[in-house]
Formats: structure tokens, C-alpha cells, sequence
């Protein structure tokens, strides 16, 4: 903390001003962060007595950078600031909203309450009651509830057991399947179906996050070293494009800008000065900006953009031994994991297209052909550059074994 002290005693990411996104008005920015502020202490409550722990929460939301706020450095000024809000005693000033038993046809009392937020959030606005209070049960917002200035002075309370929840309902019917353990489906109807426009990202079951099918099973929550998970040594990737085009590794991938605002104070490091870059592999974003594509950050210690672009597509991986099983069919819109070793991120793709390439029917055959690529030491090995399929009854099981290979093959020999 001393390190990042400036001789003014203003902290660093009080000297910024940073990470609002793009045409949000400042007291919604500011009011989420003093929220996320708020519970950070509910869901750590270890750091409520750490001052260090909590200027450097406050500093990384920037309440004094971008909302003009005092850090509370007064412990009493702290309590008041995080103490839950209490429910009125006068029910009639409020509006009840019950996902299980309510209507929106109802009163809105806690004898006839709503259904929804966003028919309580409208009686709100109609009737000028300041007050909503969430009773217990999973509040499905699956539009979202939007207050502006109109809406200043409203308090959405949850009694005790109140979710909200973003996610779709679905009740099915699990099965196993077959004999695989710990492995269940269940069908869905084409309403459902029509209910989920964009699939399903995620997955809980009885409240708990659930792994979706994929290979190999495993659960990437408990995973410290994920399995099943696409590696760079095992994998060939095609090479990051822009707009078609392959990137130069030692260049930006494609027209970008940076804008830095310098730092001067005593402390040194990649990470001192504010820096953003604009465009480049960063267009894909929304707004198309990060530091990590700026030209002033990484460009000069390693490499341009390198935890923002990605590889194009996988031309082949030993990590899917199923993968001539899957370019052979429609595996638009399946998910591919990747991670990078030591934690820093994981990436996950979204399968767009399939190209399985062209099968070869035929081939020539020449004698000690194995040379092409290099001798093995033994029979029956294999080397970096020759792969041993094994023995067949006939050259057509050999050329089966070929085109099923998740190897890239150049040169095919068959010894009889």
C-alpha cells in the first residue's frame, strides 16, 4: 500500500479516471459501485475490520476517482454506511412481490402480492410507493428491470430467502444415461426450446451449478488443474485473423490506437501509468478497448495484444480424440475450453463453423517411404514426425485409421 502512495496522499486510482463504460450515467456507475462496495462486506466479513483491505476494495472501485466519494476512514462512519437498511413497520407503504404464490393482477399487499418486480416497479412509478420488498422464493428478471431518475428514492428490499435470478426455469425429467456413471439428459420440449434463444451457457440444478456434457466428464469447479480442457502443446491452432486476414505475431492485429495517462511518482513497474488501446484484436469487444491492447504495456516486454487475440480455429488436438467424429458432423454452437497454465485466464470458444477438409480416396505407394519423414527407433514406435497407427487385415482399414487420426498427416505409407 505504501508503494502506491503519492507524495499529495491521494492514492493511484484516485489520480484516474477509468473504467466507466460508455454512455452510463454517472449515478448508475456510482450507485452499483457503492453497492458492490456494500456486499463485498456481506460475503467477506473478514475485511470489515481490515482498513488496508478496505481502501484497496475502494480504490479498485474508484469511488473517489469517478464518484467524488470520501473513502469512510471513521469506523462508526463505516457501520452506518454498511448497515442493512431496516423494513418499515407499516406494511400499506410497500409493495409485496411473492415468484410463488403472487399475481400481478393482485393489490400488491403482502395478503395479495405481485408476481414480478417489473409489474411492482410499475405500480411504483403509478402510485409513487417508495418501497418493494422481495418475499422468499427464486424471482425470475428475464427482461431487464431498468430505473432511471424517476425511480429516485425507491428501496427493492429481499426478506430472508429472496434470489434474483437471470436464468430460465426448466422442469424436466432427468434420466441416466445408459451406463454411464454420473451422466443424466433430459428432454426438452419445444417450448422450452423456444425459450432459450441463445442456449444454455450455464446450467443449476437444485440451486447448484451443474457441468454440462462435455469431454472428458470432470467438474472445471473443483478442478485446480483443469482436465479436459484444450492444451497448446497437443493442439494445432490456426493462426488469430482480423477481418480475414492472419495477424502478424510481432504486430497489432490490424489499426489501433492508445491513449495513456502518465503517472509520475516513485514507484516503477508495467502496471504504473494508465494505458488503453483502442481497436486492433480488441475490435471484438464491447466497447472495442483493454489494456492489454495497448502499444505501451505489453508491446515492448512480450508480445502485441497477447491476452487479447486468440487462435481462429483448431485444425487438430490430441486432447479430442473424437474430433474426426466431430468435423464429419454438426458441432455448430458446441463450446471449447482452453486455459492458460498458471491461472492468468481461461478462454472459451464457440464453435461457428466446420470445415472437416477434403478426404483422400487414394494413394501411391513407394518403397521405404518411411525415410520422408525419418526412421523410428524401433518397429511399431513413433516419433514427432512419424505416427504408428498399428496393423490391419487391409489397406482399407489402414486408410480408415488415417482419415479417424486426430493427426494432421502429410505423407501415407502402407507396409505389407
Amino acid at each position: 500500500a505504501n508503494l502506491l502512495t503519492l507524495s499529495t496522499g491521494a492514492t493511484l486510482m484516485e489520480k484516474i479516471s477509468s473504467s466507466r463504460p460508455l454512455g452510463v450515467e454517472p449515478e448508475l456507475d456510482c450507485g452499483w459501485r457503492s453497492v458492490t462496495f456494500d456486499h463485498a462486506q456481506t460475503v467477506q466479513p473478514w475485511i470489515k475490520n481490515d482498513t488496508a483491505k478496505l481502501r484497496a476494495l475502494w480504490d479498485a472501485l474508484e469511488l473517489s476517482a469517478l464518484c467524488n466519494e470520501t473513502f469512510p476512514s471513521d469506523k462508526r462512519e463505516m457501520a452506518r454506511m454498511t448497515a442493512p437498511i431496516p423494513y418499515a413497520e407499516d406494511d400499506k407503504a410497500a409493495l409485496f412481490v411473492d415468484p410463488v404464490n403472487g399475481d400481478d393482477d393482485g393489490k400488491g399487499s403482502r395478503d395479495s402480492p405481485l408476481k414480478t418486480l417489473a409489474k411492482a416497479v410499475d405500480m411504483h412509478r403509478a402510485f409513487g410507493i417508495q418501497r418493494i420488498v422481495l418475499l422468499a422464493g427464486t424471482h425470475h428478471v428475464l427482461t431487464p428491470v431498468v430505473l432511471t431518475s424517476q425511480d429516485s428514492g425507491l428501496s427493492i428490499e429481499g426478506e430472508d430467502n429472496a434470489v434474483i435470478s437471470g436464468g430460465v426455469p426448466l422442469t424436466v425429467q432427468w434420466a441416466p444415461r445408459g451406463d454411464k456413471d454420473g451422466i443424466f439428459v433430459a428432454q426438452l420440449s419445444d417450448e422450452q426450446l423456444a425459450s432459450l434463444p441463445n442456449g444454455i451457457k450455464a446450467l443449476q440444478v437444485a440451486g447448484r451449478r451443474a457441468t454440462r456434457a462435455r469431454y472428458p466428464n470432470a467438474n472445471p469447479e473443483t478442478d485446480l488443474f483443469p482436465q479436459g480442457w484444450v492444451s497448446k502443446d497437443a493442439t494445432q491452432w490456426g493462426m488469430p485473423v482480423y477481418e480475414g486476414k492472419e495477424c502478424d505475431p510481432n504486430d497489432f492485429c490490424g489499426p489501433s490506437e492508445t491513449s495513456t495517462i502518465p503517472v509520475d511518482d516513485s514507484w516503477h513497474g508495467m502496471f504504473q501509468n494508465y494505458t488503453m488501446g483502442y481497436g486492433g484484436a480488441c475490435s471484438r469487444y464491447d466497447p472495442p478497448q483493454s489494456p492489454w491492447c495497448s502499444k505501451d504495456f505489453y508491446t515492448a516486454r512480450q508480445l502485441p495484444e497477447m491476452h487479447a487475440r486468440s487462435p481462429s480455429s483448431i485444425i487438430s488436438s490430441k486432447n479430442l480424440p473424437n474430433y474426426p467424429k466431430y468435423a464429419a458432423g454438426s458441432v455448430v454452437g458446441a463450446e471449447i475450453h482452453t486455459w492458460r497454465s498458471g491461472h492468468w485466464f481461461s478462454w472459451m470458444f464457440e464453435v461457428g463453423a466446420v470445415n472437416p477438409g477434403a478426404r483422400v480416396d487414394t494413394w501411391t505407394i513407394a518403397d521405404n517411404a518411411n525415410n520422408v519423414a525419418g526412421l523410428v527407433p524401433a518397429p511399431k514406435a513413433s516419433t514427432d514426425t512419424v505416427i504408428y497407427l498399428g496393423e490391419f487385415d487391409s489397406m482399407d482399414g489402414c486408410w480408415k485409421a488415417v482419415n479417424d487420426s486426430a493427426t494432421a498427416f502429410v505423407v501415407f505409407t502402407w507396409h505389407s
